[in-house]
């Protein structure tokens, strides 16, 4: 492998028990200026130190710093020009990062250094959502984290707690007290599903050393490169988990076809296994060994085969979301017999779902499962909706995320709505359109479709977000959102305007064009979708606090009542014994009003803070205060209305 003297600024080149201790650089790519190249050094373009990037100049000057000599950077330490060495630096990335005595993550879109702030900008950061730097985290033992200005903000382990929230990666696994072997292969996927790569063949290399595979680099092979991968894979392991992609989750929506064809065994890329980080490989004496095999477009397999109570056909693997032998379930895929005997398909359209683990499964020793997906298209129904984007990288967007994610045809550039023609439910899918430059807001287009009558309608709406707002998050609570908030056409972010526009397509059916393009006005008011989560928020717990202020001024109008009865002689014992609850009842009115004003009055804080902040964004918010009045001696309060809409 090649090294860079930190002193010199040269490469080296060593062998085997050669190498020094170095350490080793992970980063995310930037502009060319940003990087050193392979033909920078070695066309001696060196000169003063202070002439190089930041990036490289500061891992250099830290590595000296820490006591190394050599330090490895894939920008300048490869030559990419040469396929052959190309190829064997991605076999080797795994190793090269794990044998690093120290690797520093170099963070450019995290500037602070305040530990709450960086919290914040840790999360968001692109190092956490690039492919390439999944095993980059993963392969060495000792890593730390570096903001832009090359300070030191912490280490895997300071940083572990945040870390295994934002990527699913549980503790033993992402600080090296498990071998990754022990995780199931679902479990891996599920670690990059969320992960982009800016070539599609990327997205399998980037995972050949978490799986510890090697492979031939094929560039233009596209999403076949993942296929190749988890052939690989199944070569080297028993672990069918690797066929519980797709698995159902409470949102998704199965599709019936009439023509019954082929999605192939293998996924077609990690996204497919986003619901499957809790997926383990079943280990017991009970369980049913599998060797795979290929045969004539088939993979060969024992998969015990069960019919649900609605008659769906099921292959059980050995695997599920606990290691509890019959008590627990398994994870089952969709088969459909391809033929009378022992060949199947798994068919499009259907979800791999947990099933019960017991015992009376029809157990067939072997089948065969076709391999590929079919080529033929399923006939496209007039109750589905396709919404075909147009690719809108023109204006420096790019479409990073969809929810339900099993609405997304990432490859056909579509989103996919089912729509049941029976009870007209609205079908609906969150798309996330994501901007180049670093920190800036997302645009979100919401898709709505269902059958009206005979008719199929569609609506979409814009708005933006912040990068962190999660699309489940307002996939379950779109229903309290404004109305206002809806129909949007144009967003902006203060920079960037977009104008967006769905067509039916005139000559396919169900077929519906969508077109984001920079608009030529500024939009009069921009829905932000992050805003109106936080204006929810604030409308429920003023929903709330005003409940409880209801239920106290009852109680105050009771002892008013009470309080107004007149006394005689003969009524004297019973009122002392009245003033005694009397007192009970008005600690008990003075200790609820001092609860509501503290659980209640932070709610006012917020509402007139996101008030104001809504007159910024076009909203109208009007606040009306009300004071009531009451008899001289009688208890009185106060009541705030706030109304947003």
């Amino acid at each position: 492998m090649r090294l860079i003297n930190v002193q010199t600024f040269q490469l080296e080149e060593f062998f085997n028990e050669q190498v020094p201790p170095y350490a080793i650089l992970s980063h995310t790519w930037g502009n060319d200026d940003d990087e050193v190249s392979f033909r920078d050094i070695t066309e001696g373009n060196t000169g003063d130190a202070s002439c190089w990037p930041i990036k490289f100049k500061g891992c250099c000057e830290r590595a000296e710093k820490d006591g190394f000599t050599h330090a490895w950077i894939d920008t300048c330490c490869i030559d990419k020009t040469n396929s052959v060495e190309l190829g064997e630096a991605i076999n080797s990335m795994f190793r090269w990062y794990s044998k690093a005595s120290v690797c520093y993550v170099y963070l450019s879109d995290v500037t602070a250094e305040d530990r709450k702030m960086l919290s914040s900008q840790i999360s968001s950061s692109r190092w956490l959502q690039r492919g390439w730097t999944l095993q980059e985290l993963l392969a060495p033992s000792r890593l730390h984290f570096f903001n832009s200005k090359w300070l030191d903000i912490g280490s895997k382990a300071q940083w572990a707690g945040l870390i295994e929230t934002i990527t699913g990666i549980s503790r033993p696994f992402l600080l090296g007290r498990r071998p990754l072997s022990e995780a199931s292969i679902a479990q891996r996927m599920s670690w990059a599903s969320k992960r982009t790569t800016k070539r599609k063949e990327d997205i399998a290399y980037s995972l050949l050393g978490v799986f510890n595979i090697m492979m031939p680099m094929i560039y233009g092979e596209g999403d076949r490169a993942f296929i190749r991968l988890q052939r690989e894979i199944i070569k080297e392991t028993r672990d069918d988990s690797i066929f519980a992609w797709g698995l159902k989750s409470a949102s998704s929506f199965s599709a019936n076809h009439e023509d019954i064809i082929s999605a192939g065994i293998f996924a077609s890329s990690p996204a497919d296994f986003i619901n499957t980080g809790h997926i383990l490989s079943v280990k017991s004496e009970n369980r049913y060994p599998t060797a795979f095999g290929f045969d004539r477009g088939y993979i060969r397999g024992t998969f015990p085969l069960y019919t649900s109570p609605d008659g769906q056909l099921f292959g059980k693997l050995s695997c599920g979301p606990s290691t509890k032998g019959v008590e627990g379930q398994i994870v089952g895929i969709p088969l459909s017999s391809e033929s009378p005997g022992e060949y199947y398909i798994r068919p499009e359209g259907r979800y791999a779902e947990l099933l019960p683990d017991i015992e009376g499964v029809s157990f067939t020793p072997i089948i065969y499962i076709k391999a590929e997906r079919h080529e033929k298209k399923a006939t496209m129904g007039t109750n589905r909706s396709r919404f075909f984007i147009e690719e809108p990288i023109n204006v420096g967007l790019q479409l990073v995320e969809v929810e339900p994610q099993d609405c997304w045809w990432k490859d056909d550039s579509q989103i996919v709505l089912e729509n049941a023609t029976a009870d007209n439910t609205i079908q609906r899918a969150w798309a996330r359109f994501r901007q180049e430059a670093e920190g800036a807001n997302d645009f979100l287009v919401l898709f709505e479709s269902r059958i009206q009558g005979s008719q199929l309608k569609t609506r979409s709406h814009i708005m933006t977000s912040s990068q962190t707002t999660a699309l489940k998050k307002l996939t379950e609570h779109r229903s309290r959102i404004r109305k206002a908030a809806f129909g949007k056409k144009v967003a902006t972010d203060g920079v960037l305007s977009i104008h967006m526009t769905v067509e039916q397509d005139t000559v396919e059916q169900g077929m519906f064009v969508v077109k984001l393009a920079k608009a030529t006005a500024l939009p009069t008011v921009t829905v932000n979708a992050t805003f109106e989560l936080e204006l929810q928020a604030a409308v429920s717990g003023l929903q709330s606090a005003g409940k409880r202020q209801d239920e106290i001024l009852l109680e105050i109008d009771r002892f008013n009542q009470q309080r107004g009865t007149t006394l005689t002689w003969d009524s004297v014992r019973s009122r002392l014994d009245a003033i005694n609850e009397e007192k009970c009842v008005l600690e008990r009115i003075e200790k609820s009003k001092t609860e509501w004003i503290k659980d209640g009055f932070p709610f006012l804080k917020q509402a007139n803070s996101l008030a104001e902040t809504a007159l910024v964004n076009g909203y109208v918010p009007v606040l009306e205060k009300k004071a009531g009045t009451g008899h001289s001696g009688e208890v009185t309060a106060e009541r705030l209305y706030v109304m947003l809409y």
